[in-house]
């Protein structure tokens, strides 16, 4: 009966993480102001210890002598109520545990993945770091934000033109120019960049944390070289710049195209490329993207967004590739479990990698940085994505957790 017991309480527990996490998730996903998401967040955080210190003293009083006779009252019957909805949330999150574990086993529109690992405090002789907080959660055990990852990624895109097979598209996002990560390990990373060669550069919001980092964009992003174009779009921690319009005429004067709102048609290779932007939730401007049509010659349609919970309307519109950022792939992935915390509606469904549903393929970054300067199991990185129209056998299905995106990296 105590292992009974024991096990209820455990997955109880479980399920008042798995509903207080989602509460997180959601509010992060929101277009709310970064300050009133903050209070937001200071409530939840107090509300989930009351709730939880609630319960475990209502579990343990029911078995004292001095509980025994009591009658129930209203709040006996609440907490038992919430007992309940913590164990129906914990067996829907553990099927969909294992439904996203089943998946990433799947056949996938992913070719191959090349990785290499980067150890950039190495590679600069320093750790490029600033200020007391960050310093000490350095010294946290196996925490990676110093640790870069370059992937080469080659991806399946059925509706790929012959004339741009084998297209190299640098994926970068969330950069997060807060000051906390110092500006030569941004110098350094776009120094990779560049030596990647990639063709077309995109920046998939999250740039910029505060003003007075808006003068690392020109030796940063402005540096880097793509023969056919760099185009951005902004994220919800671009908001805490005080001035957005500068943030944005500042890429511009950097070489960069801004996407925000918007949907051309763009030369690539002397073809037609359809790329388009979606900064929802937080700039409410939509492009309007014109019907897909069936002809044979119609451009590749790319949609650059900062959230994957734009994926739904990336599919709506008949986008061929979509390319996200801001989840970071949850920055502290747990061993066999993955990520917990993801700032989306769908939590950690779409956290970082390569999904595929029909007619879209989805690409979510982990990001080169993060305003929380903690990472476990979850490097930031760079992803360079070769488009190829190569068929693979077996049934296209989505990849999530990079433990099947990573392979084998090798150090530098």
């Amino acid at each position: 009966m105590l292992l009974a017991d024991l096990l209820l309480a455990l997955l109880a527990f479980l399920g008042h993480v798995v509903l207080w996490v989602a509460a997180f998730n959601l509010l992060h996903a929101s277009p709310l102001s970064c300050r009133l998401i903050g209070r937001l967040e200071t409530l939840i955080q107090a509300i989930f210890v009351a709730t939880l210190a609630a319960a475990a003293a209502a579990w343990w009083l029911r078995g004292q002598p001095c509980w025994r006779g009591v009658p129930a009252d209203g709040w006996s019957w609440v907490l038992a109520a919430y007992v309940g909805l913590c164990w129906l949330a914990a067996a829907v999150w553990l099927l969909q545990w294992i439904r996203r574990r089943w998946r990433e086993r799947q056949v996938s529109q992913l070719v191959s993945n090349d990785t290499r690992r980067i150890d950039v405090a190495g590679q600069l002789g320093f750790r490029p770091l600033c200020g007391l907080t960050t310093r000490l959660l350095d010294w946290v055990p196996g925490n990676e934000i110093l640790l870069l990852q370059i992937h080469h990624k080659r991806l399946v895109v059925p509706a790929l033109p012959a004339e741009l097979e084998g297209l190299r598209i640098a994926h970068l996002s969330d950069l997060h120019y807060a000051g906390h990560v110092g500006l030569p390990y941004f110098e350094y990373v776009m120094d990779r960049v560049n030596e990647l060669q990639p063709e077309l550069i995109v920046v998939t919001g999250d740039v910029v944390d505060r003003t007075a980092c808006l003068d690392w964009i020109a030796p940063t992003l402005g540096r880097l070289r793509a023969s056919q174009g760099k185009y951005f779009v902004l994220g919800n921690h671009d908001l805490r710049v005080a001035d957005v319009d500068r943030l944005r005429g500042a890429l511009v004067e950097a070489g960069w195209v801004d996407m925000g709102g918007r949907c051309v048609e763009v030369p690539v290779r002397d073809v037609r490329l359809l790329l388009a932007g979606n900064e929802r939730p937080w700039f409410q401007r939509l492009p309007e993207v014109p019907a897909a049509g069936s002809e044979s010659g119609r451009p590749l349609r790319l949609l650059l967004a900062h959230t994957p919970d734009q994926f739904p309307w990336a599919r709506r519109h008949d986008f061929d590739l979509m390319l996200a950022g801001h989840t970071h792939g949850g920055q502290i992935r747990l061993p066999v479990i993955g990520p917990l915390v993801a700032p989306s509606r769908f939590g950690v469904r779409y956290a970082s990698g390569v999904f595929y549903e029909r007619p879209t393929l989805l690409h979510v970054s982990r990001g080169v940085s993060g305003l929380q300067p903690i990472r476990w199991n979850c490097p930031p990185e760079v992803a360079l994505l070769e488009l190829t129209r190569e068929k693979v056998s077996g049934t296209f299905s989505g990849i999530t957790g990079d433990v099947d995106l990573l392979g084998t990296p090798s150090r530098i």
